[in-house]
């Protein structure tokens, strides 16, 4: 299953639209992709078990 997603992924994604992944990557301060990071890729205890 996991083959036939990544096949579906690299069809989809033509040479014009590049995908970048960088290891470690870190934002321009003050950038979108910053905002993204600060505030919405927070670890957030969704269930509540830790009060």
């Amino acid at each position: 299953m996991a083959q036939a997603l990544t096949e579906t992924y690299a069809y989809a994604t033509s040479p014009r639209n590049q995908v970048r992944w960088e290891y470690m990557y870190t934002p321009e301060a003050g950038s979108p992709e910053a905002l993204l990071y600060t505030d919405f890729l927070k670890p957030r205890d969704w269930l509540g078990l830790n009060k």
